[in-house]
C-alpha cells in the first residue's frame, strides 16, 4: 500500500513537471518570431498603395499622364502612434476611425517626411497634373479611376487597363485582423512602359495652351502637319481640371467640358477657301471680275458685304484679300451648285473624323444638293454662312489639303500603342489621300492666302512669312446686351514658301477673325519658330 502511494506521489510529480514545460513552452512561442510566422502564412492583410493605368505618350514618346509626384503613408496602428498620428491629421474622423481599427491603413499626404512611429512612405504618381495639358484629348476616369468616360481614356480603356502598374504591401495579422510581428512585404509591378502613343507635340501643346489661356475665353486651337495630317496642338478653351471635375461640370455659362476643337461652329469666311477653288476647277478664271456696291440681290433676297460702301471692281485675289462677300455670291452662282457642293465635301466638310476606338469629332453640317438649288442657300454657302456648320478640325484639314498640292488627308491623332515605350505599333488604318483640286489650283489658293495677310505678315515676326484667311460668322445668337454674337476665324499657315504648320484659331463671341483671331494665330508663329529654333541646338 505504501508503494503504490509512493508511485502515486511520484507520477503526479512527473505530471506537474511536465505540465510546467508544456506551459513554459507555450509561453516562449507565443512571444517568439514563430508564432508570428505561422500566423502571416495563415493569415495577411493587403494594402494596395497605387494603381496606374497604361500611359499616353506624346510623339516623341513623353508622358502626359502619371508623372505628378503624389505621396502616400502606410500607418500601421498601434500604442506608440495612435496619439501623434491622430494630432498630425488634425483628428479628422476618418483617420479616428481607421486608428480604432487597429488594422493597417493608407492615405494620401502632402510632406512625404511623416515623423510617427510604425508608419512607411510611399512615393506613387497622380494620374492627372493640377494644369494638365491635352485634356480635352486625354479625357477623364470614373470616379473610381476604374474606367475612362471620354477621349483617348475612353477609346483605349480595355489597352489602358490591361497595361496597369500595381504596388501593394502586405501584413501579418491576427484572427482580429490586428497587424502581428513578422515581414512586411512591398509587393511591386514592373515599370510599365506601355500606353498610347499620340502625334502631339509636348513642346507645342505647351504653347498652345499658355496663348489660348491668356487670349480666349472660350474657343479653340488646331494645329496640324500640312503633309501626314498629324494633329501636333489641339486645345479647347476653357479647360478643365481632370482631377476636379465638380465646378467645370456645373460651370453652364463657360462649359469647359465641351471640346471645342471637335464641336461644329458657323464657318463664315474662311469657308471662301473651297468656294474659290471649286470656282478654278470650273475653269473660271482667278481674273473673273466683280463690281461690289456693298450688296447684291439673289431672287429678292439682298446679301450685303461687310464694306457697306462696296469694294469697287475686284477680281478672285483681290476679293479674297478683301473678303468680298458679294464677289464669292456671283463666283457661287456661275458654278453648277453639284461641283461647289461635292468640292466642299472632298475637302473634308460634311465628314465625322474618327481618331481611334469610338473617339471622333463631330460631322457638322454640309447643305445637300436640294438644299443649295436655293438660290438664297447657295448664296449664304458662298460666304459660310447659312446652314453650313464646321468644326475647327474640318476648317484646317481643308486648308491643309491646299498647302498639300491639293490632296486631302483625313486628320490623325494618334500614332498607335507601344509596349515599350520607344517604338509604337499602329491600330489605325490609313486612309487614302483624296484628290480635291489640282495641284495648279491649290498652288493659286496659296498664293491667295499669303497675299491675303501680307500687310500684316510683319506681325509675327522678321523672319518668317506667312499666308491664311480670316473669318468672321453671324451665328443668330444675341447676348445680354442684344447685339447678335460672332465666331471669330483665323486659318493660316507658316513659313509661306514651304508650310511645316497649319493653323486654325477658333473665338466664340469675337468681334472679328481680323482683330481677335489673327493676333492669336500671330503668337502662336512666332514663339514655334523660336522653339523650334532653340530644340535644334
Amino acid at each position: 500500500m505504501k508503494i503504490l502511494k509512493n508511485r502515486l506521489i511520484m507520477m503526479f510529480i512527473l505530471f506537474t513537471f511536465a505540465f510546467m514545460v508544456i506551459i513554459i513552452r507555450l509561453a516562449v512561442i507565443s512571444n517568439s518570431d514563430i508564432l508570428a510566422q505561422t500566423a502571416s502564412m495563415q493569415n495577411k492583410y493587403t494594402l494596395k498603395i497605387a494603381e496606374e493605368r497604361g500611359n499616353i505618350y506624346d510623339r516623341n514618346f513623353n508622358k502626359l499622364v502619371n508623372v505628378q509626384e503624389n505621396y502616400c503613408a502606410v500607418i500601421m496602428p498601434a500604442e506608440n502612434n495612435i496619439t501623434q498620428t491622430a494630432t498630425e491629421f488634425n483628428r479628422d474622423k476618418n483617420i479616428l476611425s481607421k486608428l480604432q481599427s487597429r488594422k493597417p491603413f493608407i492615405i494620401d499626404i502632402e510632406n512625404p517626411f511623416l515623423n510617427i512611429p510604425n508608419t512607411a512612405v510611399f512615393k506613387t504618381y497622380r494620374r492627372y497634373t493640377e494644369n494638365q495639358q491635352a485634356a480635352h484629348l486625354l479625357g477623364y476616369l470614373n470616379a473610381e479611376h476604374t474606367s475612362g468616360i471620354t477621349g483617348i481614356e475612353k477609346a483605349y480603356d480595355d489597352f489602358l487597363v490591361q497595361n496597369k502598374n500595381e504596388s501593394h504591401i502586405s501584413f501579418p495579422v491576427d484572427g482580429k485582423g490586428q497587424m502581428v510581428r513578422g515581414e512586411i512585404k512591398l509587393i511591386e509591378s514592373e515599370e510599365n512602359k506601355a500606353g498610347v502613343v499620340l502625334t502631339i507635340d509636348y513642346g507645342i501643346q505647351a504653347i498652345v495652351e499658355r496663348i489660348g489661356a491668356e487670349t480666349i475665353k472660350k474657343g479653340a486651337i488646331v494645329i496640324s502637319d500640312p503633309y501626314s495630317g498629324e494633329i501636333i496642338a489641339c486645345a479647347s478653351f476653357p479647360s478643365f481640371a481632370p482631377n476636379d471635375l465638380f465646378e467645370s461640370v456645373n460651370d453652364v455659362d463657360n462649359t469647359p467640358m465641351i471640346n471645342r476643337a471637335f464641336y461644329p461652329f458657323n464657318v463664315g469666311s474662311t469657308f471662301k477657301i473651297p468656294i474659290a477653288a471649286a470656282a478654278l476647277e470650273a475653269n473660271i478664271s482667278q481674273k473673273h471680275t466683280y463690281n461690289c456696291t456693298g450688296k447684291i440681290e439673289i431672287n429678292d433676297l439682298t446679301f450685303r458685304c461687310h464694306n457697306r460702301a462696296g469694294h469697287g471692281v475686284l477680281d478672285m485675289k483681290k476679293a479674297m484679300k478683301e473678303s468680298c462677300n458679294t464677289y464669292f455670291v456671283s463666283l457661287a452662282s456661275a458654278v453648277k451648285s453639284g461641283k461647289v457642293q461635292q468640292t466642299a465635301y472632298d475637302f473634308g466638310y460634311g465628314k465625322s473624323t474618327r481618331f481611334g476606338g469610338d473617339l471622333r469629332s463631330a460631322s457638322g453640317y454640309l447643305p445637300s444638293l436640294q438644299e443649295l438649288s436655293l438660290p438664297g442657300e447657295l448664296a449664304n454657302f458662298s460666304f459660310g454662312q447659312g446652314k453650313l456648320l464646321a468644326t475647327p478640325i474640318q476648317v484646317n484639314a481643308a486648308l491643309c489639303a491646299i498647302l498639300n498640292d491639293g490632296k486631302y488627308i483625313t486628320p490623325k491623332l494618334i500614332k498607335g500603342t507601344t509596349l515599350d515605350g520607344e517604338r509604337y505599333e499602329s491600330d489605325v488604318k490609313d486612309i487614302a489621300p483624296i484628290t480635291c483640286v489640282k495641284k495648279s489650283t491649290a498652288k493659286t489658293i496659296k498664293e491667295f492666302l499669303i497675299y491675303s495677310v501680307a500687310e500684316r505678315a510683319k506681325e509675327v515676326g522678321p523672319n518668317v512669312k506667312v499666308g491664311g484667311k480670316t473669318g468672321t460668322a453671324q451665328t443668330g445668337k444675341f447676348g445680354k446686351d442684344k447685339k447678335e454674337e460672332y465666331t471669330a476665324w483665323f486659318s493660316g499657315f507658316f513659313p509661306a514658301k514651304k508650310p511645316a504648320y497649319a493653323v486654325t484659331v477658333l473665338i466664340e463671341n469675337g468681334e472679328s477673325g481680323n482683330r481677335v483671331a489673327y493676333p492669336v494665330f500671330s503668337r502662336l508663329a512666332d514663339e514655334i519658330v523660336i522653339y523650334e529654333k532653340l530644340n535644334k541646338k
